[in-house]
């Protein structure tokens, strides 16, 4: 006969636990939690390695936001869209169309990394996209500012819309920076938890 104590006994024998309390006695797998020595529950804890997937798609939401006013971005800086007081013009030029699917497709390919199953990649992706979103920032910024005052001739007014419209394209530029670093601070730290 098992004398039962106030907070319960536990008896092992090799992987299994016996775990014996005043009004009832369970079976649990060594390893598979922790068990009060009140009850003789296992509490489900959070593992040290354990990664918050919400809070990650949330930084990852965040920063892959601005990309499609990126994309018009890139249009406006390499003279494909130019704007004047009546809105957007369309300027066709091949060199011009080059450049600007070349900065699209690299962005893209830059982002795309960011679902990689290997970290070193992703880490990468991160390094360089936040290149991009600095970038943004201050790209849209600087248009905004020279279309506001009409450029040093004069000549180069912009409808308010698109001035407003830039002046946000930055704005999301830097709260998506912030939230690109938290993604790779997360994902580093992620790292250290697995291998150590």
């Amino acid at each position: 006969m098992i004398a039962r104590a106030p907070w319960g006994a536990v008896r092992g024998s090799g992987r299994r636990v016996i775990v014996i309390t005043p009004g009832h006695a369970r079976t649990k797998e060594r390893g598979a939690g922790r068990l009060s020595p009140a009850r003789g529950r296992r509490e489900n804890r959070p593992m040290p390695g354990d990664r918050p997937h919400s809070r990650r798609r949330l930084w990852l939401g965040l920063s892959v936001a601005p990309l499609p006013p990126l994309l018009v971005l890139y249009a406006l800086w390499r003279d494909l869209l130019r704007l004047e007081a009546t809105g957007v013009r369309l300027q066709w030029g091949r060199s011009a169309f080059l450049e600007w699917l070349a900065m699209a497709m690299g962005t893209l390919a830059v982002v795309g990394l960011f679902w990689s199953p290997l970290r070193p990649l992703r880490v990468l992706g991160y390094t360089f996209y936040s290149l991009v979103l600095a970038f943004g920032f201050g790209a849209a910024f600087v248009i905004a500012v020279v279309h506001a005052f009409g450029g040093p001739q004069g000549d180069m007014h912009a409808p308010a819309w698109a001035l407003v419209v830039l002046g946000l394209t930055s704005g999301l530029c830097a709260v998506s920076l912030l939230a690109h670093a938290a993604l790779l601070v997360d994902d580093v730290r992620a790292g250290d938890a697995e291998g150590g």
